[in-house]
């Protein structure tokens, strides 16, 4: 899974660490696949990253994402 960067993070973590990208704001929904995540906040924005070959991080194209993109 760090192929495709579903933590957000350049480092390998061990524990539940923030995602940086959202410190300042309030996430209301997550959804979670084998290789991405995609992640609601409370403003209405919608954020994706990870393997996206089939388009499952919602940016509009297939190419990885290595940290949230709206």
């Amino acid at each position: 899974a760090q192929d495709y960067a579903v933590l957000a993070r350049e480092e390998s973590v061990g524990i539940p660490r923030t995602v940086v990208a959202f410190e300042a704001m309030q996430v209301v929904d997550i959804a979670m696949g084998e290789l991405f995540c995609v992640v609601a906040t409370s403003n209405g924005s919608v954020f994706g990253w990870g393997k996206n070959d089939v388009g499952q991080c919602g940016t509009g194209d297939r190419i990885s994402v290595g940290k949230p993109k709206l």
